[in-house]
C-alpha cells in the first residue's frame, strides 16, 4: 500500500506570506495545516521571538544583530519581507513566541515544531534557551515538540521536561545515523537535498521522519513511499489542495 506523508507548514505559509509571522502561521492553519514549524531566537533580555536569522536584513528593512536587541525593540521591527513581497505586508511586526502560542491556542488540534536556532544556543547557552522556550510554551493547549540542529539544547530540554524532541540533521550519513540512534528523538528531520539520489528506504528507528524542502507533490509522494512520515513545505496550501491530500485520489 502506498504511504501518503502528512504535511508540515514550513515557517508558516512561507510560499505566500512573510515567514515566521503571526499572519503566515495563521494562514497555514487556515489552509488546513495540521502541523506547523517555525523558528525561535532569543532577544538580548532572554525572550523567545519567532525569527530564523540572527540578523534582521533578510526579512525586514532593518539591519543589525537581533540577539543584541531587547524584546521591546524587536517587536517594533517590520518583518513583512519587502525584498520578496514589496509593500504587500508592510506593518507585519516581529512576533514573540508567547504571541504565537496565544494565537495557536485557538487551534488545539494543530501540532507544532518549535526550532531552537544555533546562534541563540551559542550566545546564551543550551540550558537558558531550553528554559526560556519551555516557559513561553507553558500555556500551550496543543501538542508540540522542540527541534534543533543542536543536540545539547535537545538533551537539556528532554531532561528537564520529558517532552518530545526532534533532531535536525545536517547530513544523511553514517555518523549522523549513529548520533540519531544515541539520541533516539521522537522526530528526525533532514533536508530533501541531503538525501541520496537513489530512492531507498529511510533508516528505521524509534523516530518519525520529517523531510523538509519539499514543494512538489510527486516528490512528497515518493518520499512517503521511502518511509517519510511527514514532508515540510513552503507551499502548504497548494499541496493540501491536491486530490491525494483531500482523500479523493490514490497516489
Amino acid at each position: 500500500m502506498n504511504r501518503i506523508p502528512q504535511l508540515v507548514a514550513h515557517r508558516g505559509y512561507r510560499g505566500r506570506y512573510p515567514e515566521n509571522t503571526l499572519r503566515g502561521i495563521e494562514a497555514a492553519v487556515a489552509a488546513g495545516a495540521s502541523h506547523v514549524e517555525f523558528d525561535v531566537q532569543l532577544s538580548a533580555d532572554g525572550v523567545p521571538v519567532v525569527l530564523h536569522d540572527a540578523t534582521l536584513e533578510r526579512t525586514s528593512d532593518s539591519v543589525g544583530d537581533a540577539l543584541s536587541l531587547s524584546e521591546a525593540e524587536l517587536v517594533q521591527v517590520d518583518v513583512g519581507e519587502p525584498k520578496r513581497f514589496g509593500a504587500r505586508y508592510l506593518g507585519t511586526r516581529l512576533a514573540t513566541l508567547a504571541d504565537v502560542v496565544s494565537m495557536l491556542n485557538r487551534h488545539p488540534g494543530v501540532t507544532v515544531f518549535v526550532e531552537a536556532k544555533r546562534q541563540s544556543v551559542e550566545r546564551f547557552g543550551a540550558e537558558q534557551v531550553a528554559r526560556s522556550i519551555s516557559s513561553a510554551m507553558a500555556s500551550a493547549c496543543f501538542q508540540w515538540a522542540l527541534i534543533s540542529f543542536e543536540n545539547n539544547v535537545l538533551r537539556c530540554f528532554r531532561s528537564a521536561t520529558g517532552q518530545a524532541i526532534g533532531w535536525v540533521m545536517r547530513d544523511y550519513d553514517a555518523p549522523s545515523r549513529t548520533a540519531a540512534e544515541a539520541l533516539a528523538p521522537e522526530y528526525l528531520f533532514v533536508g530533501e537535498r541531503h538525501l541520496p539520489e537513489i530512492e531507498e528506504p529511510l533508516w528505521p528507528g524509534p523516530w518519525s521522519w520529517v523531510i523538509y524542502g519539499v514543494d512538489k507533490i510527486e516528490r512528497a509522494l515518493t518520499l512517503g513511499m521511502c518511509g517519510a512520515d511527514f514532508v515540510e513545505t513552503d507551499e502548504i496550501g497548494t499541496l493540501l489542495e491536491h486530490p491525494v491530500f483531500q482523500g479523493e485520489e490514490n497516489p
